[in-house]
């Protein structure tokens, strides 16, 4: 067993060692990529202005006969002058109530992730709606990413279908309400595993072992010895051609305005990524920085931890949930929990 580990801890190390090459080499070369430099630095601006940030949180419980799913999403609002935190707020309060999502009866394992999947997302996506039409805001921030990923996707045939389809129509009155308010609307990924620079890099690499050596990585994996603190890439499409991404088609005209870039925010931490609507990472990357700087090995905005904390459902909810149901109709056959959960042996 420790020649098998000696022999793994020197693969990587091998493999680290020559993503640092590489990346020292696209240092000095001062690569670009479609006529812009592939590294810029950023400076941090001095802030002043509201920001909310949105996160949600989600408890799903699996039973004989019906699915529980519990969300619960919240925003934290900041009001900042030159950097300080003068003012805080919450909506729709500090400590919302978790929302019982009604009981998903009859949904196989695929049909249930994608109902608890969306259920957040609907949840999340309306506090931020609400949100930006109640404040007076300068940013409006999501917590993961600014659409639906694919693996959120239900097929044509699903019976989730009608509840994805709602959740895109929440997406597109989110785009087009921060557009109408002139609010900053973006989000943060922070453990991501895209690859979308990385293949843009491959294509402009002539070595065929560095193109091996990107294979092997992630955007922040590599990223992360390219970039140094202050520094972030320069801005690149959502997807190489949103005519081939289904859920940027799904999301016109908005999908392809979607921009992203990195930022590595500190010394200690790996890189964030930033999505937007618009090419506009000048402005919106200072501002960003000045918020995320906060501890050499943790970079992320402070409201966006906030709303995270608040978000947070603990298992005890739902248990109480549950409880509070079978209080209510007692050992009947859809509240009986999974065989797996209850048996007596190990």
């Amino acid at each position: 067993m420790n020649k098998l580990f000696d022999s793994l801890a020197e693969q990587i190390k091998m493999v680290e060692t020559l993503r640092k090459n590489i990346a020292e080499k696209m240092r000095s070369n001062k690569m670009t990529i479609n006529g812009d430099e592939l590294i810029m630095p950023v400076e941090k601006d001095n802030f002043s202005g509201k920001i909310a940030a949105i996160d949600g949180g989600l408890l799903a419980k699996e039973l004989h006969g019906c699915d529980l799913v519990l969300t619960r999403a919240v925003a934290a609002i900041f009001d900042y002058e030159n950097n300080k935190l003068v003012k805080h707020d919450y909506h729709p309060n500090s400590s919302p109530m978790p929302k019982v999502e009604g009981l998903a009866n009859g949904l196989d394992l695929i049909d249930f992730n994608w109902h608890q999947n969306i259920a957040r997302m609907k949840s999340e996506i309306g506090v931020a709606i609400e949100t930006i039409e109640k404040f007076e805001l300068d940013i409006l921030a999501l917590d993961g990413s600014i659409i639906p990923q694919m693996q959120d996707r239900p097929t044509e045939s699903s019976v989730i279908k009608k509840e994805y389809n709602e959740l895109l129509e929440m997406y597109k009155k989110l785009y087009k309400i921060s557009d109408e308010k002139g609010c900053t609307l973006l989000s943060i990924v922070k453990d991501c595993r895209a690859k979308r620079v990385v293949e843009e890099l491959k294509e402009i690499c002539a070595n065929t072992d560095e193109k091996k050596v990107l294979d092997m990585s992630n955007d922040t994996l590599f990223l992360q010895f390219l970039l140094k603190k202050g520094e972030r890439t320069c801005c690149f499409p959502y997807a190489k051609k949103w005519t081939e991404n289904n859920i940027l088609k799904e999301l016109q005209p908005w999908g392809q305005q979607i921009y992203i870039f990195y930022m590595q925010c500190a010394e200690m931490d790996r890189p964030m990524r930033i999505e937007m609507i618009g090419k506009n990472a000048d402005e919106i990357a200072p501002k960003i920085y000045a918020l995320s700087a906060i501890n050499n090995k943790y970079a992320y905005p402070a409201v966006l931890i906030e709303a995270d904390l608040r978000a947070a459902l603990l298992p005890k909810e739902m248990e109480r949930a549950y409880r509070s149901l079978f209080g209510r109709l007692g050992n009947v056959p859809s509240l009986m929990n999974l065989k797996r959960n209850t048996r007596p042996f190990r």
